[in-house]
């Protein structure tokens, strides 16, 4: 069957695309190309999120993981949230991951108030909109 040589995510979310087509088995002989809308906040929101979950006591990996280590995580109780971010989402949880022919649902859902998707993008607006000290030195005067 046919088979794209390239292909292009353009921002956060097609970030998983390139997954899909691994685990579909096209993934080696597939090109992936991304890019970001404003390519000046490529990554920042990301960063940021790392900081403020380090200060919050959470450990960061960053690494590719399986559909497969996805499901084993999310019903093992191991994995017991799954978020996105992003410029324009700053943080939004995620319910499930489809693809075609298939789908893995996320962690069940966690109460907002309590979740940590919540607290990391209320601790992050608020440093955003001045309702919180900027300890991590983000903020700066331009006029």
């Amino acid at each position: 069957g046919w088979a794209p040589q390239v292909l292009h995510c353009h921002d956060w979310q097609a970030g998983f695309a390139p997954l899909y087509l691994r685990e579909l088995g096209a993934g080696d002989r597939v090109a992936s190309l991304m890019t970001i809308h404003n390519i000046a906040f490529q990554g920042i929101t990301r960063a940021s999120i790392i900081e403020l979950l380090g200060k919050m006591g959470h450990q960061v990996e960053e690494r590719k993981f399986s559909i497969q280590e996805w499901k084993d995580g999310v019903a093992s109780g191991e994995i017991t949230e799954i978020f996105a971010c992003g410029t324009a989402a700053v943080v939004t949880p995620v319910g499930e991951l489809k693809w075609d022919g298939g789908s893995a649902p996320a962690a069940p859902a966690v109460e907002a108030e309590d979740a940590l998707w919540t607290r990391v993008r209320s601790q992050l607006v608020d440093v955003q909109f001045g309702r919180a000290e900027d300890t991590f030195g983000w903020m700066h005067r331009i006029c």
